[in-house]
Order: C-alpha cells, then sequence, then structure tokens
C-alpha cells in the first residue's frame, strides 16, 4: 500500500452546544487489486492519527540516517529506506508475525471456529467478525470485506446465529432485569 492509496478525510459535524465544527478525520484506503479483481475503498477508524504519527516518525528517521531521501506520494508506507522504500522481503514479517504470537501466549484466544494457527491474513476476518457482532449491516461488510453477501453468510452469520442463541434459548422466570448474566469457559475451576 502506497501513501497515495489513503486519504484522509473529514467527516467532522456541527456541534450545537459549541456552536462550531467538530474536526473528525478518517483514513479512506483504495484498494486497487484485489483477488476478486474489485476496486474498494475501506473507510477506517482511528486509523487517519495513526498514520500521521507513523508519517512523521518515517520522515525523522530518514532525516537521522537517510537525509538525501525523502518520503513520496508514490513510495509505500512501510517501505524499506535501506532499500529505496521498496517492500521488505516477506521472510521477515513472517519472521516478526511468529514473534508476535509467541510474546502474545496464553492472552490469544482462538477463533471460535477455526483450529488453524493465526496468519496475518487473520486479522481481516477478525475484522470483518466484530464488525458482524457489533449488529452492523451484512451488505455493508460484504462490501467492505470484497464479499458478495452469500459468501459472507456462508463463512461468518454463524457467529450471528451464536450471539442470538442466548435469546432463543433463555428460559424466562424470576423478575425481569435482576438476572446477572456471565459466561465461562468448561476448562474453570
Amino acid at each position: 500500500m502506497r501513501w497515495c492509496d489513503v486519504k484522509r478525510e473529514n467527516v467532522g459535524r456541527w456541534s450545537k452546544s459549541k456552536r462550531e465544527t467538530e474536526d473528525k478525520w478518517i483514513a479512506i484506503i483504495y484498494i486497487k487489486d484485489t483477488k476478486a479483481g474489485k476496486q474498494r475503498a475501506v473507510p477506517t477508524s482511528g486509523v487517519d492519527s495513526q498514520l500521521l504519527e507513523w508519517r512523521k516518525e518515517q520522515k525523522e528517521y530518514l532525516s537521522r540516517y537517510y537525509p538525501d531521501q525523502k518520503i513520496k506520494d508514490t513510495d509505500l508506507i512501510f517501505g524499506n529506506p535501506a532499500n529505496e522504500m521498496k517492500q521488505f522481503p516477506y521472510s521477515m514479517f513472517n519472521t516478526i508475525w511468529i514473534r508476535m504470537i509467541e510474546l502474545c501466549g496464553d492472552e490469544l484466544k482462538p477463533y471460535v471456529f477455526s483450529d488453524r494457527n493465526y496468519t496475518p491474513y487473520s486479522l481481516r476476518s477478525t475484522f470483518i467478525c466484530n464488525l458482524i457482532l457489533q449488529g452492523k449491516d451484512i451488505y455493508d461488510v460484504a462490501k467492505l470485506a470484497g464479499h458478495s453477501i452469500a459468501v459472507c453468510e456462508r463463512y461468518y452469520a454463524k457467529l450471528d446465529v451464536g450471539r442470538k442463541s442466548k435469546g432463543r434459548t433463555e428460559i424466562e422466570h424470576g423478575i425481569k432485569g435482576r438476572r446477572k448474566s456471565a459466561v465461562g469457559s468448561y476448562l474453570e475451576d
């Protein structure tokens, strides 16, 4: 992904109480090449400030260690400054990914419907799952993921069924609102 593939957009709103417009910047990632061959725009939340901070760090690093090199719009966002901002070798990402998984240890909970090891692609699946669990519209989720609604439902709708199962299996008794529900593991003592 290159710097020119991400645009900033102010989606702020007018505040009646403050009587002024409140800025809220988001980053929109424009994906040009996908496995489905479709182009799409992916709005993000919270990424704008992180990208601004990254660009600042990148400029400082380049000025300190590579003073003749300047960041261009066509440079990779996570390019290798020792190699003219071209991509790092994939093996390096794999090594770092494995180290991150090891550092997480027991804190990393397995995905409920899969036995496979975590991969960087798991981050995409987690993003899609979280949107569905938040109750986002399946059409919007499918569009963001670059899937058809049928594919999204086939692979991710089972999460929604699991979430709704509590309401379908709960027996009404006692005083409404007094019962506190808890979730636990069968392995806990």
